[in-house]
């Protein structure tokens, strides 16, 4: 699920079950102020295991201009 909270912060998240392993993952994203008044983007990410699964979450930007971005989240 990918919800824009405002047009400086959003987020991502979602919960994968697979057998007797669980992922959480969720990535925010927010625009925080900097110097002079620009706006810095900044991600969190989480990726909690359950029942021995192994678990990652990275972003990246994809546009630097608008600063869109995608994440992958990854089981095993």
């Amino acid at each position: 699920m990918q919800s824009t909270i405002s047009p400086d912060t959003n987020y991502a998240s979602v919960r994968y079950v697979m057998g007797s392993k669980v992922c959480t993952f969720s990535t925010t994203f927010i625009k925080a102020p900097g110097a002079g008044g620009a706006k810095v983007p900044k991600w969190n990410r989480t990726a909690s295991p359950e029942g021995g699964a192994v678990c990652t979450a990275t972003s990246r930007v994809t546009n630097f201009s608008t600063h869109a971005w995608a994440a992958e989240f990854t089981m095993k």
